[in-house]
């Protein structure tokens, strides 16, 4: 699906966006950035603190990872009402002067009484006129355990 899409890294947040991002990266020929927890990463990095729905958290990356102005595709494991991955796209712009031309989630959990509310995907791409792209959805899920 990101075929065509214009971008210069893929991003992966802790921990599952390493697992599905690094693969991504490496067969589209990109390089790949990890967004990981605070104190984990070896070299000086950047860090924003941001909201979860259950508290809060707090992101770095390598000072150096991203160059102002790259194109960046977020690979994740999986977005329910969007919420939160919203934060973490906020934080990580605060981070890098970096444009978001794609979010990639192995799973969108959004249901349908979320959509009608503007939430998950709708969210996610009229909030930074981006594609989000799934392999698998609620509809998926509620179909297998029909």
């Amino acid at each position: 699906k990101l075929e065509g899409v214009d971008f210069d890294v893929v991003l992966g947040p802790e921990s599952r966006g390493f697992i599905f991002g690094m693969p991504v990266a490496y067969n589209m020929g990109k390089g790949f950035v990890p967004v990981r927890k605070a104190g984990k990463l070896p070299a000086e990095v950047v860090s924003k603190e941001y909201a979860l729905e259950y508290g809060t958290a707090t992101i770095e990356m390598h000072k150096d990872a991203i160059q102002p102005g790259q194109k960046v595709v977020i690979v994740d494991d999986l977005m329910s009402t969007g919420l939160t991955i919203c934060e973490r796209i906020d934080r990580l712009k605060e981070l890098a002067d970096i444009k978001i031309t794609a979010l990639v989630v192995i799973a969108d959990l959004t249901n349908e009484e979320a959509k009608v509310k503007g939430l998950g995907t709708k969210l996610v791409e009229e909030k930074y006129g981006t594609k989000v792209y799934s392999v698998i959805t609620a509809k998926d899920i509620e179909t297998v355990l029909e």
